[in-house]
């Protein structure tokens, strides 16, 4: 393995003298010469007036530390960039021990960029701190790839995911002081944040009246996701949203994890929202509204506690959820224990969950068609005593051996499920009398 030291090149490292040309030199020896290696760069800082580009696998950029080793960008700074010399499947690009300083914000728009990483899989970033860029750092398919034990500070967007990023992971980070989005992600197919610290998010304003000076952040959202992704261990503070969930298809689970004085914890950022989401174990202190998802199509959220800063202390969570789509389990609301009958949504208490079978003559369904039927729950449910707020009917049964059909809860009247059966093949079904298992939860 090559290891290329900058100053061999003639970089000087003060933090005066233009090394450009000497990082230039460098890398292109790597990128033309050797088959794997990475360039040395002792302890200084070097100023460098031009992106620096990585174009080959096996091939990455080391310092002495974050504290002793800096490259000052005037603006972009690197781009892993293997698919320029046709290696479009991995990487392996080391980048570690190191700061990598930006140009400052732009006014408008994102004309820098930390790390680029256009196209690619198998990276692994390490022990670094980026700051002062438009976007900290933006990957493109990132898949396999590891980023751990690191600092953004000061960017737009601390990290920026596109593409589909499979297998991808966030370990040990801290982002704090962005104005816009700590994490921002879309079309993952698999991401996992662990034991990371995201804090100060959003635009910082000076809360009137206070001395000391205190200060709020404003239109900042800590992690935004739309897709797939596993968040746990955590720690949230000072943003106005911690988690926004966007547009898309999403699979949420966040489990494990603090939020601290932020006005909305997990909140739906477009109406279109689909997916499942899971919230387990989470710690609310200081939080105006903890769930605020009124359009989600599958939730679970269990074992959860909120608490103010000051006298009283305790605080009953709000959580702005449709009561059909979801359950909410074990919610401290009052400081003394946990409500558990169910689930809790607005402050109103759910009733358990009621089971009954009914015996239903289907008979014949003709081919592509729908039959429909009324089942009347039994006094005991007292369904009617609740209105329309059934919040989930799941229906079982025994499906005939060779026959493709369907069964759906098709909406909800005060005391009737209506049933809608359906045959989606293209010849009728006889499929006589059935019984059906009823499981029902109200509030």
């Amino acid at each position: 393995m090559a290891v290329l030291n900058v100053k061999d090149y003639g970089a000087i490292g003060d933090g005066l003298t233009d090394d450009t040309p000497a990082f230039v030199n460098a890398l292109n020896d790597l990128n033309n010469v050797y088959e794997k290696g990475y360039l040395y760069c002792p302890s200084g800082t070097y100023v460098i007036h031009q992106q620096l580009e990585i174009k080959k696998p096996f091939i990455g950029i080391k310092g002495d530390g974050i504290q002793t080793t800096a490259l000052q960008f005037a603006g972009s700074g690197l781009k892993l960039n293997p698919a320029a010399t046709g290696f479009h499947d991995f990487s392996f690009a080391v980048v570690e021990e190191l700061t990598i300083n930006g140009p400052g914000l732009s006014g408008s728009g994102y004309n820098s960029i930390g790390i680029d990483i256009p196209e690619g899989n198998f990276y692994f970033l390490s022990r670094f701190l980026i700051q002062s860029f438009d976007i900290g750092i933006n990957a493109v398919t990132a898949v396999l790839s590891k980023f751990s034990d690191f600092s953004i500070t000061n960017c737009k967007i601390g990290a920026k995911f596109r593409g589909g990023s499979n297998a991808t992971s966030i370990i040990n980070g801290n982002i704090r002081g962005c104005t816009e989005i700590g994490i921002d992600e879309k079309d993952s197919i698999s991401f996992f944040i662990s034991n990371t610290d995201i804090e100060a998010i959003g635009d910082k304003v000076a809360i009137p009246g206070t001395d000391p000076v205190q200060y709020k952040y404003l239109n900042g959202v800590s992690i935004k996701t739309a897709g797939y992704m596993n968040i746990r261990d955590c720690h949230f503070e000072t943003s106005e949203t911690v988690l926004g969930l966007a547009a898309g298809n999403c699979e949420v689970l966040m489990q494990d994890s603090f939020i601290y004085d932020c006005t909305n914890g997990i909140k739906q950022l477009d109406p279109t929202l689909s997916g499942r989401f899971t919230f387990l174990n989470l710690m609310f202190l200081s939080v105006d509204t903890e769930f605020d998802i009124p359009d989600t199509n599958l939730y679970r959220i269990e074992n959860i506690t909120s608490r103010l800063g000051t006298s009283p202390w305790w605080k009953e969570p709000v959580i702005n959820a449709n009561p059909k789509k979801g359950v909410v389990h074990k919610v401290l609301c009052d400081g003394t224990g946990y409500i558990d009958a169910g689930m809790m949504i607005n402050g109103k208490e759910v009733e358990t969950a009621y089971k009954f079978s009914d015996e239903i003559a289907v008979g014949v369904i003709p081919a592509n068609s729908t039959v429909t039927f009324s089942v009347t729950t039994p006094p005991s449910i007292k369904v009617s005593e609740w209105g329309d707020v059934v919040q989930s009917a799941i229906v079982s049964y025994t499906v005939p051996p060779g026959l493709l059909w369907n069964t759906s809860i098709h909406q909800f009247t005060l005391d009737t499920i209506v049933l809608n059966i359906t045959n989606t093949t293209g010849t009728a079904i006889n499929v006589g009398t059935r019984i059906f298992r009823f499981n029902i939860t109200t509030f």
